[in-house]
């Protein structure tokens, strides 16, 4: 079977289960939503200077799109193991002509494309209450998010690998999630940050 039909396929089963919970599924969007209005409002409260001169709202809410999707980035290939296992899909699939590194990338094509929605409706929730696009310099986004998500998957391939190895939950998922919201900049930008936790100042 090519490729591309695999991935329809993986991308398929995940949207039936999905959608399969419509309320759910819901619910998710308007939680979303709902974040976009309390950062607006607690953006109101900081003002500028919290933040070093950045824009508190399009700052937060702009980290909370990001870290969202790298966060799955990190997580998802490790998920899809996880919870496969117990259903029995998962050695039924690695039966099949279909490697175990094909089944991990697979398995994240939805997950990947649905945090590209949420992350999509973060921003439109953002412009609708007055977050300016027109300055966004559209290479440099787009340079920095592949190199990000390639550092990102890299870490939850290595994590997906653990899991299916040795069967239990990686705590290389807990150490880096964990320093991703630390060191990546999601609630304050990283000048912050103590000089030894920046690793490239001297």
């Amino acid at each position: 079977m090519p490729l591309a039909w695999k991935a329809w396929a993986f991308f398929k089963r995940d949207l039936h289960s999905d959608l399969s919970y419509k309320l759910s599924f819901a619910f998710q969007v308007v939680d979303v939503l709902v974040g976009v209005g309390s950062y607006y409002f607690l953006a109101r409260v900081m003002g500028k200077s919290a933040l070093h001169g950045y824009e508190p709202f399009a700052f937060i809410l702009v980290g909370m799109a990001v870290s969202g999707y790298m966060s799955t980035s990190l997580a998802c290939y490790s998920h899809a193991i996880r919870g496969d296992q117990p259903l029995g899909t998962l050695k039924m699939v690695l039966s099949t002509p279909t490697s175990p590194l094909a089944f991990i990338l697979l398995s994240s094509v939805y997950p990947l494309l649905r945090a590209a929605f949420d992350a999509f409706v973060y921003l439109m929730g953002g412009v609708l209450m007055g977050l300016p696009l027109t300055q966004v310099n559209i290479p440099a986004v787009v340079l920095i998010f592949l190199l990000s998500e390639l550092a990102f998957s890299s870490i939850g391939i290595l994590s997906a690998t653990f899991t299916l190895v040795f069967k239990r939950g990686d705590p290389l998922l807990w150490l880096f999630g964990g320093l991703s919201w630390l060191l990546g900049g999601v609630f304050y930008p990283v000048d912050i940050l103590p000089r030894f936790l920046l690793f490239g100042d001297n």
